[in-house]
């Protein structure tokens, strides 16, 4: 099953823009609930790379960002910037990931791929697999 999401925001450029809209897979990682977070049949796991659908996980509100950790996977922190597998990105000096040297269990990295335009993992922290919500299958993006 698919879904139409519009964009709004610049925190996924150049990849995705304002104003585009995507495909979701709602059924890409498990089947739902409708209208829910509640899982009911796990179908297997988001990947480093896959660009998902989450819920914010202080405002609930939908958003687009790109899973770079998985669970227990390490991070390399120092200097005010960091590097988990291939993906590096700046540290806020408020951000809480300071505290860790893993992805958490159960847990996901996600980032914009705009940094300067980004809220993500960095400013509110590992977004909890129940959270995600789907993967974008493709792109429409504005005026094309």
């Amino acid at each position: 099953m698919a879904s139409i999401f519009k964009v709004s925001g610049s925190s996924m450029e150049p990849i995705i823009s304002h104003n585009s809209r995507v495909w979701i897979r709602v059924s890409a990682y498990d089947i739902r609930v409708p209208g829910t977070d509640l899982r009911l049949i796990p179908l297997r796991d988001p990947a480093a790379g896959d660009i998902v659908l989450l819920s914010h996980p202080r405002t609930g509100e939908a958003i687009l960002k790109q899973v770079v950790g998985t669970p227990l996977q390490h991070l390399d922190l120092q200097n005010g910037s960091g590097q988990i597998g291939s993906y590096r990105f700046d540290l806020p000096n408020s951000s809480t990931l300071r505290l860790y040297s893993r992805v958490p269990p159960g847990y996901y990295m996600v980032l914009g791929t705009n940094q300067a335009a980004s809220q993500d993992s960095r400013h509110f922290g590992f977004v909890p697999r129940e959270a995600i919500r789907g993967k974008v299958l493709g792109i429409r993006h504005n005026g094309r």
